[in-house]
């Protein structure tokens, strides 16, 4: 008989051990959330920037993208939620869209 993992084999003490639940199931779940949040505010932001200018600048949209995801990932990998391993790959990256967006020329 297989074991799945199921809410009743948790004890559920808190909200940061519900919020680690879906990485018990998934490894990548937290890694595919955090891509979609980024994506939704970034491509918010260049649409709007073309709707309000005329055109929009998907660089300098995704370094918003990047640093609003990299602050809100702070506190969930504090709580335990991201592991570590996810946190230095997203800060990598982030801080690579954001230094290509700080150096860029006009």
């Amino acid at each position: 008989m297989v074991d799945f993992n199921t809410l009743d084999n948790y004890t559920i003490t808190d909200v940061s051990s519900l919020l680690a639940y879906p990485s018990s199931v998934d490894t990548n779940f937290w890694a595919w959330v955090m891509f979609a949040i980024f994506m939704i505010i970034s491509l918010t932001f260049y649409f709007r920037d073309k709707a309000l200018l005329g055109e929009g600048n998907f660089l300098s949209s995704g370094a918003v993208g990047s640093l609003i995801t990299l602050l809100l990932s702070i506190p969930l990998t504090l709580m335990g939620v991201i592991d570590n391993s996810l946190f230095v790959k997203m800060l990598v990256l982030g801080v690579i869209v954001i230094a290509i967006w700080f150096f860029k020329k006009d």
